[in-house]
């Protein structure tokens, strides 16, 4: 019974660690993003086009501010996995409640993200057909 015991708290013990973890990690893409590269299906997005629109992160939330309209999608990462999982779910435009499976991967103030709605997630950040591939710099909190 005492092996038994042990193990719930052993459990319980290291439950906070990986939730401080994971927070962690969320706060690592909090603030103000703007567009560097957004490839979908292997076709890059002329640089006039990104220039319309920064991103917002707040929490689990993305802010798209575009043409002076917001819409929102949401997002949850799994950083034990390699390389990391995102999942993010639009609240607008034709994906939206649909959810893209992908990876990221944030070095200083880039942020990489590629995704699919494809049933297999990238292993690779790529740009081709079925994939989205986005390239943010971070432009402050």
């Amino acid at each position: 019974m005492r092996l038994v015991w042990a193990a719930i708290f052993g459990c319980l013990a290291t439950g906070p660690v990986l939730s401080d973890e994971l927070q962690r990690e969320y706060e690592r893409f909090q603030g103000r993003w703007r567009v560097t590269r957004l490839e979908e299906n292997g076709q890059a997005e002329p640089e006039e086009e990104l220039r319309r629109f920064t991103l917002i992160i707040r929490g689990r939330t993305i802010i798209v501010e575009m043409d002076g309209q917001r819409n929102t999608t949401e997002f949850t990462v799994d950083p034990t996995q390699q390389p990391k999982h995102i999942a993010l779910t639009p609240h607008y435009g034709d994906h939206k409640g649909q959810t893209f499976r992908g990876i990221y991967e944030i070095q200083r103030n880039t942020l990489r993200i590629c995704a699919t709605l494809l049933p297999e997630r990238p292993k690779a950040f790529e740009s081709r057909q079925g994939l989205l591939f986005m390239i943010f710099e971070r432009l402050g909190d």
